[in-house]
């Protein structure tokens, strides 16, 4: 077996990311990554599976860090007991929403090929994955604060 050559992978990376950004996903082609950085399609077989291991390894670690902001911003809210939650929930937003977008821009090309080249890949509904953690936390909010329709009839 060789060993693989230093630098191969992160020069990969780099040219995989401007094919994936000028092209999208579907339009890229694994040959024109393996000509910019000087390696063979081989190589990229070996090191990332398929072009799809080659772009999640480009925006897996954004989409990871943002998920894990939003999951945090959500379970720090809910950990609130249910009284206090309206009267801090702008508190939380703003600031959540500030995280987020601070972290966006920090990898902008990351989310610009999430959001713009994704499709055809895993990735391509990541939106609809944040709006899922999203839709399940307030269900729950709403399941465990609203009063019970027993409760809404005794009060009238």
């Amino acid at each position: 077996m060789t060993k693989p050559i230093e630098g191969v992978s992160e020069k990969i990376l780099a040219c995989a990311k401007e094919e994936f950004l000028e092209k999208g996903y579907s339009e890229a082609s694994l040959r024109t990554i393996a000509a910019k950085a000087d390696t063979t399609t081989g190589s990229i077989y070996s090191r990332f599976r398929d072009k799809e291991g080659l772009f999640g390894a480009i925006v897996e670690p954004a989409a990871e860090g943002l998920t894990r902001i939003f999951l945090k911003t959500q379970e720090e809210f809910h950990a609130r007991e249910a009284e206090v939650q309206p009267k801090v929930m702008e508190t939380y937003v703003a600031s959540g929403m500030d995280e987020m977008l601070d972290y966006v821009y920090d990898h902008f090309e990351d989310f610009q090929l999430l959001l713009d080249a994704s499709y055809g890949t895993r990735y391509q509904d990541f939106v609809e994955h944040l709006v899922e953690i999203e839709t399940e936390y307030t269900y729950n909010c709403l399941l465990y604060t609203s009063p019970s329709p027993r409760d809404a009839h005794e009060s009238r």
